[in-house]
């Protein structure tokens, strides 16, 4: 067994001489990772700092801190109603800004996913809440959804999220684990035709701790789940992003649960553009104005907008090999959300210390 812990901040000074220019918005952190388990990389006692804590060399990273991070009292549009699209103003004044509320992850292909892990801070420690394996066993408190499950009946009484197929192309009756491959579009030319046709497959998780009895925000009906909620979390993926045919862009990115409940594409909390309302951190995103789609972007849209910030094509697109992000929101030293790329990471791991 391992027992070592590795601060990232140690990691940015070799980062800076190999890739300075995304090493100059990437601040040190006092975040930790900590191996409380037998160690990929095995047993010998010789091998380097590094990988005693689980996690390979550092590609990437941006930092968003103090207002950027969010830390600013800001206010956004919560849904009450789906009839009309009825909204009560919220505010909110945390120093991650609305990342501080329940979220949920959105995984667009052409994607293979082969690891997720969710950490909770809330008690200092972080522990592993959540988990996917593609070739493990079942999910542990991990939701996979869609936006298939449409109520056709014109009453408004559910969102369109409900339990997606193993392509996450369908949405089926029963929770189904994601068989690890988000397809590229099929027919990218059909204007408004949603994920899967005009875009790439699209699935997002949740928890597996359905809403119940009220006790999600905003507007949710019984075909919903809770998101992460805290202001301290971390949230890892294994994945990789395969040359596409059109549009070819893949993208994770991280939305307020309450998006997803109302509806990711109509009636929802977010707003437009620049106005991100209740929150989206665009963590690794093939954007459109790079039209060579061999890079990926972060942005952070969160209230009005004021405060736009990210940085457009910082990382390399990882096409023929898996990649790990790591995304952190972290409410001490005045508010930090952060993404990185490494190499890789032990999901074994069922701990991060937050020394």
């Amino acid at each position: 067994m391992v027992k070592a812990t590795l601060a990232i901040g140690m990691l940015l000074g070799a980062l800076a001489s190999a890739n300075a220019a995304t090493a100059a918005t990437a601040a040190a952190t006092d975040f930790a990772f900590s191996a409380n388990s037998t160690s990929l990389y095995g047993g010998s006692h010789g091998r380097n700092l590094r990988a005693q804590g689980g996690i390979g060399a550092i590609r990437a990273s941006f930092t968003y801190a103090g207002r950027n991070a969010g830390n600013m009292a800001g206010s956004y549009g919560r849904v009450t109603q789906l009839a009309g699209c009825a909204k009560q103003t919220v505010w909110l004044n945390s120093p991650v800004g609305p990342l501080s509320e329940e979220v949920s992850m959105v995984f667009r292909g052409p994607m293979d996913i082969n690891n997720i892990a969710v950490y909770d801070g809330t008690s200092g420690t972080f522990n592993r809440v959540s988990s996917y394996s593609r070739y493990g066993g079942q999910p542990e408190n991990l939701t996979f959804m869609n936006n298939k499950n449409i109520d056709y009946s014109g009453q408004n009484r559910h969102g369109p999220q409900g339990f997606a197929s193993a392509d996450g192309l369908t949405s089926v009756s029963s929770p189904t684990k994601f068989g690890g491959w988000l397809r590229e579009a099929t027919t990218p030319d059909a204007i408004g035709a949603g994920p899967g046709l005009q875009t790439g497959a699209e699935i997002n998780i949740m928890t597996g701790r359905p809403c119940q009895w009220g006790d999600c925000t905003g507007f949710h009906s019984s075909n919903d789940y809770h998101g992460w909620g805290g202001s301290r979390k971390v949230f890892v993926t294994e994945v990789k992003m395969p040359w596409g045919s059109r549009p070819n862009q893949p993208a994770i990115w991280m939305l307020n649960a309450q998006i997803m409940h109302s509806g990711q594409y109509g009636c929802n909390c977010r707003g437009m553009g620049g106005v991100g309302g209740c929150g989206e951190l665009d963590i690794a995103e093939v954007i459109e104005t790079n039209a060579a789609r061999n890079k990926v972007t972060t942005h952070y849209y969160f209230y009005d907008g004021s405060v736009p910030v990210g940085y457009d094509n910082f990382a390399n697109r990882p096409i023929d090999r898996t990649v790990t992000y790591v995304t952190v929101i972290d409410d001490r030293n005045g508010g930090l959300v952060k993404v990185l790329e490494l190499d890789s990471f032990d999901f074994s791991q069922t701990q991060l210390s937050a020394d």
